[in-house]
């Protein structure tokens, strides 16, 4: 699909397309086949598109033909790189190198492909390497006590490789800003809870060195129905929590980060790691509505995930811009975020 009446071919140089006050949505599933019709939904409803790009998974074709549906709706799109789950899956201090070497590969793609010029930049999305990530599902199946837990986060530290890590990260930012384009952080909410003491431990636990590198944002994946999945940690585990969950968090990250502090919601669908979704589309709008009334921008909101809106007949109702209302935080929260800090202090 072809817009601006120019023919797509190879050509230098990025123009990002920008649309900075539309909240945004992640696509991680998307095939070649069906990539036009979830950015149609998100053009459709005013949201940018942050997609995914797998390596051996999604090739060159894919990425053109993604940038082909952004560009002929002029739409802001960003590239989402992920490895394959044996390499880690997600960036972090295991596999920097060869998530480096994909992005460039992208990147150079991307530069010679007329629509692909007009990507806003790339979301690197830090999280755990993928298989300890399953161990620790794994553990919370297994109603682990906080002793485990703590044990969990602190057997696998590993200062040097984390430093180096580090430094590939910021190379690479470096390298994405001086395109042109923004180099854009999402990463889990702990490392919230990590900042607040001004270490980096849990950050060291995780394997994913955020600090000192030139975000354009920060964002934090307060995913109400997967904080959900690991209420073990609680005194009671049949304790819900509400949107008070975003307000808690969301709070900090102002605090924190001021306007380059961001937020993810959701779950509109189960995600690489299992979870249910959240109940239906008025949980999600409390969701934002909270982000929203702690003092981040309908711009700094990403939805996880596209796909999973889109395919939901009442998809629409998922992803509209709500008012901006507080909700209280709530028993849970509270006793999470406390874990948390003490999961913190046991690993310092």
């Amino acid at each position: 699909m072809m817009a601006w009446g120019c023919q797509a071919g190879p050509v230098t140089g990025f123009v990002p397309t920008r649309h900075d006050d539309r909240m945004s949505a992640w696509l991680e599933y998307a095939t070649a086949d069906d990539v036009d019709t979830y950015i149609a939904f998100a053009d459709d409803h005013a949201l940018n598109v942050n997609v995914a790009l797998i390596r051996d998974t999604h090739d060159r074709a894919f990425l053109e033909t993604a940038c082909d549906a952004a560009w002929a709706r002029n739409m802001t799109l960003r590239l989402w790189p992920l490895l394959p789950e044996d390499e880690g899956y997600w960036p972090n201090q295991g596999n920097a190198e060869a998530f480096s070497d994909w992005t460039h590969t992208l990147l150079d793609w991307a530069e010679q492909w007329e629509p692909c010029r007009h990507i806003d930049g790339v979301a690197i999305d830090m999280e755990m390497d993928w298989a300890r990530t399953q161990e620790l599902v794994a553990l919370g199946e297994s109603e682990a006590g906080l002793d485990d837990i703590a044990a969990f986060f602190t057997d696998d530290v590993d200062e040097e490789r984390f430093e180096d890590a580090r430094a590939e990260y910021q190379d690479l930012c470096g390298y994405i800003g001086s395109l042109g384009l923004r180099c854009m952080l999402t990463t889990l909410p702990v490392l919230v809870d990590d900042a607040l003491d001004g270490d980096e431990t849990l950050a060291l636990a995780l394997g994913t060195p955020v600090e000192g590198i030139a975000w354009h944002h920060r964002s934090f994946q307060v995913y109400r129905s997967l904080f959900q999945r690991f209420s073990f940690a609680l005194s009671d585990p049949d304790q819900t929590y509400t949107s008070g969950l975003i307000t808690s968090y969301a709070t900090d990250i102002v605090a924190l980060y001021g306007d380059e502090g961001a937020l993810d919601l959701g779950t509109t669908a189960d995600g690489v790691v299992s979870a249910d979704s959240l109940a239906d589309a008025a949980a999600l709008q409390a969701d934002i509505a909270a982000g929203l009334a702690a003092g981040i921008d309908a711009g700094r909101v990403t939805i996880y995930s596209l796909e999973g809106a889109a395919d939901r007949e009442d998809g629409a109702d998922w992803v509209a811009l709500p008012e901006p209302e507080a909700a209280d935080v709530d028993d849970a929260s509270l006793e999470i975020r406390e874990v948390l800090a003490t999961l913190d202090a046991i690993g310092g």
